[in-house]
């Protein structure tokens, strides 16, 4: 943000407008303002010898409360001047018309609040400028998953506008307020964007790498049946036989789920399910044909 902090006008403005890219340094616009001209007046006079100045100049008019001399310099820099300016004004003994305004950072220019000729108040902005070289994405993260998270873990982003080309991050914060309405937190994601692909209020698939490194036993997701209350895989046993088994999954990445009780390592599961579970009622009756006692003569 650039807010000049002392009245003036805008003399030019230079042909810059939104959306436009800058490096710093870049000038904007060119501005005058009295309350510049009067200090750099006195600056001038404060470079005068002792021996000459006191006869040209009242001290007193450059004390504060408390009785030190607050040189132009400072006053120039507390207006938001930069060091050349004031030191062109040493350098050459006479006080620009005229300041010009510079970008003080890459970005793009998001607002521009002022026209040739404006006139504009101490604290007004003038520019807003965006550094897109880094950005934020804000991940909606399920309450269950949260003992999971941790700041620096690293992640992996993927767009619509980019299909196949993953963007690298990691996390940067948790925010600590649960959304009520979703029952999900805030998790910002730091990204470097040095290509600038990203742009705001773009959606992105977020996947966040929660693992520890230690083996942990996984099932295909599609393996799992989850109606809510209950969480079941069918267990194959062979020659056609099935058994539903209770499970408790963890977390879930890459088209698997990590089982955490229920099955050990070399159980046969079935990879996907032939129905679809929506209630808990369907769920007991559609596992109850896997657990009914069958005959042979077809009697019940």
């Amino acid at each position: 943000m650039i807010a000049p902090r002392f009245d003036g006008f805008v003399e030019r403005l230079e042909m810059v407008t939104t959306g436009q890219y800058i490096k710093k340094g870049d000038p904007l616009a060119t501005v005058f303002g009295q309350e510049l001209l009067n200090q750099g007046s006195r600056l001038i006079i404060e470079q005068v010898p002792s021996s000459k100045g006191a006869e040209t100049f009242n001290l007193s008019l450059f004390k504060g409360e408390s009785g030190t001399v607050i040189g132009a310099s400072r006053r120039l820099r507390n207006l938001g001047v930069p060091n050349e300016y004031i030191e062109q004004i040493k350098r050459e003994r006479r006080v620009p018309d005229t300041l010009t305004v510079r970008a003080q950072s890459d970005g793009i220019i998001i607002e521009r609040n002022v026209v040739h000729g404006q006139a504009f108040k101490a604290g007004d902005v003038a520019f807003r400028i965006a550094d897109h070289s880094v950005m934020w994405v804000n991940a909606d993260v399920p309450e269950g998953d949260l003992s999971a998270l941790r700041q620096g873990q690293k992640v992996r982003v993927s767009t619509r506008a980019y299909p196949g080309y993953t963007f690298l991050g990691e996390v940067a914060l948790i925010l600590p307020h649960l959304m009520k309405e979703t029952r999900t937190a805030r998790v910002r994601i730091e990204l470097p964007n040095p290509d600038l692909k990203l742009l705001p209020d773009m959606y992105a698939d977020v996947e966040i790498m929660t693992g520890d490194g230690e083996p942990v036993l996984v099932v295909p997701t599609s393996a799992l049946i989850d109606s809510g209350n209950r969480q079941v895989v069918l267990l194959s046993l062979g020659e056609g036989r099935y058994e539903p088994r209770d499970v408790k999954a963890g977390r879930t990445g890459d088209g698997m789920v990590e089982i955490m009780s229920g099955l050990a390592e070399g159980d046969r599961v079935v990879a996907n399910g032939l129905f679809l579970i929506d209630s808990e009622s369907n769920l007991q009756a559609a596992l109850k044909g896997f657990t009914s006692p069958s005959t042979s003569d077809g009697k019940p």
